[in-house]
């Protein structure tokens, strides 16, 4: 009888540790499809509003302290389809705590599909970075945190 009661309660915490251990995994993977790095997704990091949706592709994932360029792409969150504005305004900022943010120098040119912009970055230093991006039609800024390694 206590050989059948210990292997019951061993199964039963082997179950639950099962059942933790994949939901885990779950939580893991929904989290990398709300803006941090997946390598599913080919290292894109993506943002979404009430009104757009910012998907950054790094074109060498991962991002280094280097001159970086990326392809910013920018769709209405509720039809998917591109945004086409003539520009978008890209603010690329590492928060310093205690002083002024760092801005990293950054140049935007319009790209070959509808929606798309290529975006040339000079990061300074490793760390989060935090990328604000407002189409020209917009008041509303989508900020999302990239890290960038040192290179």
């Amino acid at each position: 009888m206590g050989l059948k009661k210990f292997m019951i309660g061993f199964f039963a915490l082997f179950t639950i540790g099962f059942a933790l251990i994949v939901s885990g995994c779950q939580r893991q993977t929904d989290s990398q499809s709300n803006g941090t790095l997946s390598s599913v997704e080919q290292a894109q990091f993506q943002k979404a509003t009430d009104q757009y949706q910012v998907t950054l592709i790094p074109d060498t994932p991962p991002l280094e302290t280097k001159a970086e360029t990326y392809v910013l792409q920018v769709k209405d969150a509720k039809t998917g389809q591109p945004v086409t504005a003539e520009t978008v305004d890209v603010k690329v900022i590492m928060p310093m705590s205690g002083g002024s943010p760092m801005v990293a120098p950054t140049t935007v040119t319009k790209g070959t599909q509808p929606g798309e912009y290529q975006v040339k970055t000079e990061f300074t230093m490793a760390g989060d970075w935090t990328v604000q991006v407002t189409p020209s039609e917009s008041a509303e800024a989508i900020s999302m945190t990239v890290p960038v390694q040192d290179s």
